[in-house]
Order: structure tokens, then sequence, then C-alpha cells
């Protein structure tokens, strides 16, 4: 039985992306690969990514209101009794 002809290569668009990602990248420090990363999200119309980027960041989703209103990082800690 003869094999198919695969129409779609996963691996092989794996290792082109990767390759030209490490070309990109190639002496950058990590914060500066980051930094990049980010930028290219930042400007991406890409409607995976804009979706990402309305999800809060985990400094948001725990911010607290404090009776003055403003932003508080403070988490609540449930007290115990003894």
């Amino acid at each position: 039985m003869a094999k198919p002809i695969k129409e779609f290569d996963c691996l092989e668009m794996k290792r082109t992306l990767q390759a030209k990602l490490q070309c990109r990248w190639k002496g950058l420090s990590s914060e500066e690969i980051v930094a990049a990363i980010r930028q290219d999200l930042a400007k991406s119309d890409d409607p995976f990514v804009k979706r990402w980027r309305r999800i809060p960041t985990a400094a948001q989703r725990n911010a607290k209101v404090d009776g003055n209103g403003k932003k508080s990082n403070k988490r609540k800690v449930a007290k115990t009794s003894r």
C-alpha cells in the first residue's frame, strides 16, 4: 500500500519557525527577547493575540480596591480561629 502524500507537515513547520526565530534572536539577551516578543504581540492583528491582550494579568486580577478607591495588591488572608 502506498504511503499517502502529506499536504501539511507540522514538524517541518515547527522546525522552520524555530530556525527563523533563532536567527532573529541571535545575540539578544533573554530580556531583549522578551521585549521583542512583547513588542510583536502589542502590534499584532492576529485574532488570538487580540483576545490574549484582553485577558487581565495576574497582578490585575489580584489588585484590590481599598476604601479610598485606590488599588491595593494586598491579598486577604483568611483568619483562623484557635
